[in-house]
């Protein structure tokens, strides 16, 4: 149903509901989050003349409100607000009462107080909208008009009675020091049991709808607190939500320099640029460097960086330990380290232009070292070594200590370590022959 009060908007509003009828061609099903069938329609789309048409009468009679998207044929307000509006491409079709009904009767959305709203229905009238990004304001499609961006009672609908609706979802912060509160909205009368896992984790009371949610000794990791809701006319629920308990913990890091998989940074230091994960909110970051083979740490950030930076080290060509921890409100958590190289990236154009091949990797019973035909190194000259040099291997454990050392006479012939005694692990396997040295990270299995 729509105003009164503006002739104009209400014969038009009319005829342009009229008209969606007439177009109607096909009715197909979708269903609500909840997998409720809700019956809609396709239509057919207006000419470009008539879109255009529309919106100028829009913007005529309502000049203040905002046109977010043109006129359309296809879709209507129950459509955008219900459907549309939480998903990405979906296909657009027209929905009408009391279909949209079925979004909070099967308790996929529950009513709730303004603040909390994501959807508005405008019960004394046919018309849903939904919050806006701009406080103060809705957004709703208005039958073919445009989606438009509207004061809440600056609509052609009626705007008294407007119900409030939003998913069902726990509320409560995501990261957990000691002891956090957590609600999920809920229909009165439903019956709500709370749990979480792992089990070590949190403890948390029965409290129906609100629950306290502690934190079990020194657990660091994550958890997830779970809602069970059973509802006052029928069906049981789950609802969840992921915590970060206690301090925080990375889980991975990603250099801006990577080739074939491995990780590298240029002692030039153009673009030796870090992302620490998880980036969480209210966190902050260090790193620090230490140097293989003794891991000394060689240099340590300040404090309160973030997770995407820029390394301020310039350090000597070699394999380093790049290590990061995070601090929240919890504290700080352990550093957690991630094996680098620094490279010559002014005399080394390319990751594997290494002189030497090394294979297999992973090895597990010997490991094989044969000269690559790499042909006119141009300004690699200084640092590739020639087919004839004699040239020696040394392997370190990643803890830094040398396990072997090897000499051989032509780095142009297939040679062989035996490596079947070795513990497996990562290794630090370096070529040196006359005054250079390559340097190749291997497992062994």
């Amino acid at each position: 149903m729509l105003q009164t009060s503006n002739f104009k908007s209400t014969v038009l509003f009319v005829l342009l509901i009229i008209s969606s009828n007439i177009l109607a061609q096909t009715a197909v099903t979708i269903n609500t989050p909840n997998n409720t069938p809700v019956t809609v329609l396709v239509l057919t789309e207006m000419s470009q003349s008539q879109i255009a048409s529309t919106n100028a009468n829009a913007a005529a009679l309502y000049p203040n409100a905002t046109i977010l998207s043109n006129s359309s044929s296809t879709y209507n307000c129950h459509a955008h607000a219900w459907y549309l509006t939480e998903c990405t491409g979906c296909t657009k079709y027209w929905m009408n009462t009391p279909n949209d009904d079925k979004y909070w009767q099967d308790n996929s959305y529950v009513e709730v107080t303004e603040a909390q709203a994501q959807k508005i229905s405008y019960s004394n009238d046919d018309h849903s909208a939904i919050k806006s990004v701009v406080s103060g304001k809705y957004d709703s499609k208005w039958g073919q008009w445009p989606v438009m961006r509207h004061s809440p009672n600056y609509t052609p609908y009626i705007s008294t009675n407007l119900k409030y609706y939003a998913r069902t979802r726990i509320s409560g912060n995501s990261d957990l020091c000691t002891s956090s509160s957590y609600s999920v909205n809920v229909p009165s009368g439903s019956i709500v049991t709370w749990s979480s896992t792992p089990s070590s984790a949190l403890s948390v009371t029965q409290n129906g709808s609100t629950t306290t949610a502690t934190r079990i000794g020194n657990y660091n990791g994550s958890a997830t607190i779970t809602a069970t809701v059973t509802y006052p006319t029928s069906g049981t629920q789950n609802f969840s939500k992921s915590l970060k308990i206690g301090n925080p913990i990375i889980n991975f890091v990603s250099f801006s320099n990577g080739f074939d998989g491995e990780e590298y940074f240029c002692t030039s230091h153009n673009g030796n640029m870090y992302n620490i994960y998880p980036q969480l909110a209210n966190t902050t970051y260090q790193y620090r460097l230490r140097k293989y083979p003794n891991l000394n740490v060689v240099y340590t950030s300040p404090t309160g960086r973030s997770a995407s930076d820029q390394i301020n080290y310039i350090p000597q060509s070699g394999w380093y330990e790049f290590q990061a921890r995070a601090t929240n409100a919890c504290g700080t958590g352990p550093w957690v380290g991630y094996e680098v190289e620094y490279l010559d990236c002014s005399i080394l154009n390319f990751r594997n232009t290494n002189t030497t091949e090394v294979y297999p990797n992973p090895a597990n019973a010997e490991l094989f070292f044969k000269r690559i035909n790499t042909g006119n190194v141009g300004s690699m000259e200084n640092r590739t070594l020639t087919e004839s040099d004699p040239f020696t291997v040394e392997l370190y454990d990643f803890n830094g200590t040398l396990v072997v050392t090897e000499k051989y006479n032509n780095l142009n012939e297939e040679s062989s370590l035996n490596v079947s005694e070795f513990k497996k692990g990562n290794y630090i396997l370096k070529i040196i022959a006359r005054k250079t040295e390559e340097t190749h990270l291997i497992l062994i299995q």
